[in-house]
């Protein structure tokens, strides 16, 4: 009995250990479906708010590369003028965060979040 104590709190303490350590932030592994666009950004600061607000907008020039990109798919229209324009067009209220994490990282707080937009917000263009 006590042997297999010591076998699972070993696995349990090695599992902990195992997920402290992983680089891998909770915020990254998401990805966009038929019905919202998704991304993530990742951004460090010495500040909790600045690394958050950093963050939020690595992942809105990542959304607004997605989004050129899908619609230079579907309409063949210039991907980098598309760009341009949804730089502009898409504002910061209009996103939904979907999942932020932030923690201390070496010193500093890093941020990691995910956002999402409807894709029927782009129906009309496509």
């Amino acid at each position: 009995m006590k042997l297999k104590l010591w076998l699972f709190s070993g696995f349990v303490a090695l599992m902990l250990l195992a997920t402290a350590c992983s680089p891998k932030l909770p915020c990254e592994k998401i990805s966009s479906d038929g019905n919202f666009y998704r991304v993530s950004g990742v951004a460090f600061s010495q500040k909790r708010d600045l690394a958050q607000e950093k963050a939020l907008n690595i992942a809105k020039r990542n959304l607004v590369h997605e989004i050129a990109k899908d619609l230079h798919k579907k309409t063949g229209v210039n991907e980098q003028l598309l760009m341009d324009t949804l730089k502009k067009g898409i504002k910061v209220h209009e996103l939904e965060v979907v999942c932020k994490h932030t923690d201390r990282h070496k010193g500093a707080f890093r941020c990691s979040l995910a956002i999402e937009m409807p894709v029927k917000r782009f129906e009309d263009i496509g």
